[in-house]
Protein backbone atom coordinates (compact mmCIF):
# COMPACT_ATOMS: atom_id res chain seq x y z
CA UNK A 1 0.00 0.00 0.00
CA UNK A 2 2.75 2.47 0.90
CA UNK A 3 6.48 2.43 1.48
CA UNK A 4 6.37 4.24 4.82
CA UNK A 5 7.38 2.38 7.98
CA UNK A 6 4.86 3.79 10.46
CA UNK A 7 6.59 2.28 13.51
CA UNK A 8 9.97 3.69 12.47
CA UNK A 9 8.53 7.16 11.78
CA UNK A 10 6.71 7.07 15.12
CA UNK A 11 9.89 6.09 16.99
CA UNK A 12 11.88 8.81 15.25
CA UNK A 13 9.15 11.36 16.00
CA UNK A 14 9.16 10.31 19.68
CA UNK A 15 12.97 10.69 19.67
CA UNK A 16 12.64 14.25 18.32
CA UNK A 17 13.96 13.60 14.82
CA UNK A 18 10.77 15.00 13.26
CA UNK A 19 8.52 17.91 14.16
CA UNK A 20 4.76 18.08 13.73
CA UNK A 21 5.43 20.35 10.74
CA UNK A 22 7.58 17.60 9.18
CA UNK A 23 4.76 15.09 9.67
CA UNK A 24 2.24 17.43 8.01
CA UNK A 25 4.21 16.97 4.77
CA UNK A 26 3.46 13.23 4.73
CA UNK A 27 0.44 11.79 2.89
CA UNK A 28 -2.85 12.11 4.81
CA UNK A 29 -3.27 8.36 5.35
CA UNK A 30 0.19 8.20 6.97
CA UNK A 31 -0.66 11.22 9.14
CA UNK A 32 -3.84 9.45 10.29
CA UNK A 33 -1.96 6.27 11.16
CA UNK A 34 0.72 8.17 13.09
CA UNK A 35 -1.89 10.23 14.89
CA UNK A 36 -3.82 7.08 15.83
CA UNK A 37 -0.61 5.46 17.11
CA UNK A 38 0.18 8.49 19.31
CA UNK A 39 -3.38 8.52 20.67
CA UNK A 40 -3.22 4.77 21.36
CA UNK A 41 0.00 5.24 23.38
CA UNK A 42 -1.60 8.04 25.39
CA UNK A 43 -4.79 6.00 25.90
CA UNK A 44 -2.73 3.09 27.25
CA UNK A 45 -1.05 5.42 29.76
CA UNK A 46 -4.30 7.07 30.89
CA UNK A 47 -6.17 3.75 30.96
CA UNK A 48 -3.52 2.16 33.18
CA UNK A 49 -3.93 5.03 35.64
CA UNK A 50 -7.71 4.64 35.54
CA UNK A 51 -7.56 0.86 35.90
CA UNK A 52 -5.14 0.71 38.83
CA UNK A 53 -5.25 3.94 40.85
CA UNK A 54 -7.83 4.72 43.54
CA UNK A 55 -9.72 7.94 42.84
CA UNK A 56 -12.39 10.29 44.12
CA UNK A 57 -15.58 8.80 42.63
CA UNK A 58 -17.46 12.08 43.07
CA UNK A 59 -15.36 13.77 40.37
CA UNK A 60 -14.85 13.27 36.65
CA UNK A 61 -11.10 12.85 36.01
CA UNK A 62 -9.50 14.61 33.03
CA UNK A 63 -8.74 14.34 30.20
CA UNK A 64 -11.90 12.95 28.66
CA UNK A 65 -10.50 13.11 25.15
CA UNK A 66 -7.24 11.66 23.93
CA UNK A 67 -5.96 13.50 20.87
CA UNK A 68 -3.66 12.60 18.07
CA UNK A 69 -0.56 14.40 16.87
CA UNK A 70 -2.52 17.11 15.08
CA UNK A 71 -4.91 17.88 17.92
CA UNK A 72 -7.90 15.91 16.68
CA UNK A 73 -9.88 13.82 19.15
CA UNK A 74 -9.19 10.14 18.61
CA UNK A 75 -10.40 8.48 21.83
CA UNK A 76 -13.10 9.44 24.31
CA UNK A 77 -12.91 8.10 27.86
CA UNK A 78 -16.07 8.03 29.91
CA UNK A 79 -15.76 7.61 33.67
CA UNK A 80 -18.30 6.46 36.20
CA UNK A 81 -19.09 9.07 38.80
CA UNK A 82 -21.10 8.74 42.02
CA UNK A 83 -23.44 11.60 42.95
CA UNK A 84 -25.68 12.03 45.95
CA UNK A 85 -28.71 14.12 46.73
CA UNK A 86 -31.22 13.81 49.56
CA UNK A 87 -32.63 10.26 49.54
CA UNK A 88 -30.81 9.25 46.35
CA UNK A 89 -27.45 8.04 45.13
CA UNK A 90 -26.80 7.68 41.45
CA UNK A 91 -23.97 6.41 39.31
CA UNK A 92 -23.49 7.99 35.93
CA UNK A 93 -21.00 8.40 33.17
CA UNK A 94 -20.58 11.68 31.38
CA UNK A 95 -23.41 10.88 28.96
CA UNK A 96 -26.13 9.35 31.10
CA UNK A 97 -27.15 7.93 34.46
CA UNK A 98 -26.20 4.28 34.77
CA UNK A 99 -28.10 3.45 37.97
CA UNK A 100 -30.29 5.18 40.56
CA UNK A 101 -30.42 4.05 44.18
CA UNK A 102 -33.49 5.56 45.83
CA UNK A 103 -33.53 3.22 48.82
CA UNK A 104 -30.84 2.15 51.24
CA UNK A 105 -31.78 -1.51 50.64
CA UNK A 106 -31.14 -1.21 46.90
CA UNK A 107 -27.81 0.58 47.48
CA UNK A 108 -26.81 -2.04 50.06
CA UNK A 109 -27.57 -4.81 47.56
CA UNK A 110 -25.27 -3.10 45.04
CA UNK A 111 -22.52 -2.67 47.65
CA UNK A 112 -22.91 -6.36 48.58
CA UNK A 113 -22.57 -7.33 44.92
CA UNK A 114 -19.44 -5.18 44.55
CA UNK A 115 -17.99 -6.63 47.76
CA UNK A 116 -18.65 -10.17 46.52
CA UNK A 117 -17.11 -9.38 43.13
CA UNK A 118 -14.06 -7.83 44.86
CA UNK A 119 -13.63 -10.87 47.11
CA UNK A 120 -13.92 -13.21 44.13
CA UNK A 121 -11.42 -11.23 42.05
CA UNK A 122 -9.00 -10.37 44.84
CA UNK A 123 -8.97 -13.07 47.53
CA UNK A 124 -7.96 -11.79 50.97
CA UNK A 125 -4.82 -13.93 51.04
CA UNK A 126 -3.53 -12.25 47.86
CA UNK A 127 -3.81 -8.70 49.24
CA UNK A 128 -0.47 -6.90 49.41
Amino acid sequence: MNDFDIDKIDQEFQAGKYTVEDLKKLPKEIQRELSQKKADHELDKVQSEIDFQPRDWSKQPSPHYIGGIFGEDVHFISYLTVFTEPNAVFVSDIMSTVEFFRTRAKLDSFIDALTQARDNAFPADSAL
